[in-house]
Parts: structure tokens; C-alpha cells; sequence
């Protein structure tokens, strides 16, 4: 394994902006890892738009919000990212927290908030706008449209990437497991080579 991927998340992990698109983890509806290769870019955008579609179908379909503590504690990393400080999200997090984040999966609490505070540090003027949220059980999703400007550099385990200046818009749903106040996993589903060809990282 590259040093610099183990040193960043630990061993068996994937790194921010990892080199091979064809990695990346842009769709997790089954609740499980699912990684890809040898497979076209084409057929990579329209899975994970597929799944965006499904999960946005799923949201606007009338499931109800049953506990609003529960949803509350499920937006603790949307308000993090637009506070520019990850700590009231960490404080939420259980002691077995597991993150899964596109390229970067099964991170623990410490791994996490190296991954988020990568876009805070990167994208200064980072948001959320909330479409949807509905609850199954203890689980929450909460469908966005994440948008921010390429402006500050961007820290990946190959170095510091120069800022572009350029603005991205995409869609996000966050899906988190909640119990008594604290977050238990917690995964975004976001089209990563869509937003990075926004910025101007990928041609």
C-alpha cells in the first residue's frame, strides 16, 4: 500500500482524491462497499446518477419524519461545514463511529474529520441546501445540493493541490444511523468525478 494512503486514513484505506476515479465509491444505497474497475467513466456517472435519482425518489415520497432529535443529530456535519468547525459534529459522534465517504470508507472518528476538514479548509464558502429528509427507522437521510468555490488549496496524500478558483454544484445525500444523540455511521453519496470536472481537476 502507498505510504501516503496509510499515513492519511490508516491501513486499508482509501485517500482524498484518490488517483483512480474508477475507485471511488459513488453510490452505497445497499448499505454496503462497492468499488469498481476496468468499467468505462460513462458507465461510472450513470450508475451513481441512478442511484442519486433513486435516493432522491425515495426521499420526496412522503416518508415521514418521525423523531426530530433524531433528524437533528443526523445534520450535526451539514451545520459543521457551515460553521467551518467540525467539533459539535465529533462530540456527536459514538465511540465506534464508521464514516463512508466516496473514496474513502470505513474511517473511524479521527479518520473522518481528517477527510471533512479537507473541503471546510479547501472550499471556504462551502454549503448545504436542505431539499428532503425523512427517517426509516434509525436512519436518517437528508438530500442537498452542495455547492462551494475551489479556493483555498486542498490537501491529499500526494500534496497540496493548487487552488482553481472555480465553483461546483452537486447533489448530496447524506444517510445516517442515529441512536440515543449520537451518530452511529454516517455516509455521503455525491457524484466526485462530476464535481471535481466542475473544479477543473479532471479533463
Amino acid at each position: 500500500m502507498d505510504g501516503a494512503y496509510a499515513n492519511q486514513y490508516g491501513r486499508g484505506r482509501k485517500p482524498v482524491l484518490s488517483a483512480s476515479l474508477e475507485s471511488d465509491i459513488f453510490w452505497e444505497i445497499a448499505m454496503k462497499t462497492d468499488t469498481f474497475s476496468n468499467r468505462s467513466l460513462l458507465r461510472l456517472a450513470l450508475r451513481s446518477l441512478g442511484a442519486l435519482l433513486g435516493l432522491s425518489l425515495w426521499l420526496s415520497a412522503g416518508h415521514a419524519q418521525t423523531n426530530n432529535a433524531a433528524v437533528e443529530t443526523a445534520k450535526a456535519l451539514i451545520k459543521s461545514f457551515h460553521a467551518r468547525d467540525l467539533g459539535a459534529w465529533e462530540r456527536t459522534l459514538a465511540p465506534g463511529f464508521v464514516g463512508h465517504y466516496p473514496g474513502a470508507a470505513n474511517l473511524g472518528r479521527e479518520q473522518a474529520r481528517v477527510f471533512n476538514q479537507v473541503f471546510i479548509d479547501a472550499f471556504p464558502d462551502l454549503r448545504f441546501d436542505i431539499h428532503h429528509v425523512a427517517q426509516d427507522g434509525h436512519t436518517v437521510m437528508i438530500d442537498t445540493t452542495g455547492s462551494g468555490t475551489f479556493s483555498k488549496p486542498m490537501a491529499t496524500p500526494d500534496g497540496m493541490i493548487p487552488p482553481t478558483g472555480k465553483a461546483g454544484v452537486v447533489r448530496v445525500v447524506f444517510i445516517v444511523d442515529t441512536r440515543d444523540g449520537q451518530i452511529q455511521s454516517e455516509r455521503t453519496v455525491w457524484n466526485r468525478m462530476e464535481f471535481l470536472a466542475q473544479i477543473g481537476l479532471l479533463k
